[in-house]
């Protein structure tokens, strides 16, 4: 199990890499929304389209709206806002440390 968590191990080198950067005291501003939604469905949690441009990420009766990338210039990045409040949610779940 990954540490802290209650979710199974994450064998996938891509995916503990995304765990890591989603981890770090400075939400990044670089990373993609396909391999962060990959690990959260890894790790359990239910990934689906809301209204307009945004997904419901859920778990355990719990969830939260995050507004999906869409910008011209930076069409597959997501905002470090949206990573430090997935990130934020995913720890008061107790799923990361």
């Amino acid at each position: 199990m990954c540490k802290g968590s209650k979710n199974p191990e994450l064998t996938n080198a891509r995916q503990k890499k995304t765990l890591a950067k989603m981890l770090t005291p400075k939400a990044p501003n670089d990373m993609r929304p396909d391999e962060v939604k990959s690990l959260l469905r890894h790790m359990e949690y239910d990934v689906e389209p809301g209204k307009g441009s945004a997904w419901i990420i859920s778990k355990n009766g719990r969830s939260i709206n995050i507004h999906k990338p869409h910008h011209p210039n930076k069409p597959n990045q997501m905002k470090p806002g949206a990573i430090r409040d997935i990130r934020n949610f995913m720890r008061d779940l107790e799923d990361v440390p």
